[in-house]
């Protein structure tokens, strides 16, 4: 993997926070911490990052949003101070933001899904098994395993989704699109669990046009998914 693919401008003025996070990170990703306006103006013109996480107290200003520009291909985190409902809420009407991450929960919770942002992109394939492995402990006997169990209830898991998308129950619809979330990037599909993150953020702070928008395509994807990885049990 190169350096360009793995890069993550991270702006935040909680240094400790920071400092978690590129603690958690895979030791694969190159993370360029910024904690202040002048050098986090600079590092969006010079650094060649693939995802920009970004605290609330970089983009509000006297409670307007100003979101910067990114570079075109580069995934948006919001890294939030109170919980991901409120910021969905104070940013419903900003575009082309990927996730809503809150410092107040686990920063593993943070790096999970900054790593799912970052793998979707590096991954053409629409299951990568080397990954799939990699995140079962590199050992292929466990992901065959994992594989079979997503094979067997994904049918189950697809018609429950799109019950709950249907009635616009986003409680339950969201537990189910965060389990596919993980579930998929475990047997290596990273596209697929990128899909259920956005509408997972999508679901949390109420997008209901959204979820009735892209269900069916995240639907598709996951028996596409299914059938692939069919061929490989």
């Amino acid at each position: 993997m190169t350096e360009e693919r793995n890069t993550i401008l991270a702006a935040c003025k909680d240094i400790e926070y920071l400092k978690r996070i590129k603690k958690a990170l895979d030791p694969n990703f190159k993370v360029v911490a910024v904690k202040d306006d002048a050098t986090l103006e600079r590092a969006l013109k010079t650094v060649p990052y693939d995802l920009i996480a970004i605290g609330c107290e970089f983009v509000l200003r006297d409670e307007k949003i100003a979101v910067p520009r990114i570079r075109e291909g580069a995934n948006l985190a919001i890294l939030c101070e109170g919980t991901t409902e409120e910021a969905g809420e104070r940013f419903k009407d900003t575009e082309g933001i990927s996730c809503y991450i809150s410092r107040k929960e686990p920063v593993e919770k943070a790096v999970n899904n900054i790593g799912i942002l970052i793998k979707a992109k590096e991954s053409e394939a629409l299951v990568n098994k080397k990954l799939g492995i990699e995140n079962c402990s590199n050992m292929e006997d466990v992901y065959i395993d994992v594989i079979k169990t997503f094979v067997e209830i994904a049918p189950d898991e697809g018609k429950l989704i799109e019950k709950y998308c249907e009635c616009m129950d986003l409680k339950n619809y969201t537990i189910k699109v965060h389990a596919l979330k993980n579930t998929a990037l475990l047997v290596g599909a990273a596209g697929l669990s990128n899909s259920a993150l956005e509408l997972e953020t999508a679901a949390k702070i109420g997008k209901t046009d959204k979820v009735e928008k892209d269900t069916p395509a995240l639907l598709k994807d996951l028996k596409t998914v299914t059938e692939e990885l069919k061929k490989m049990i």
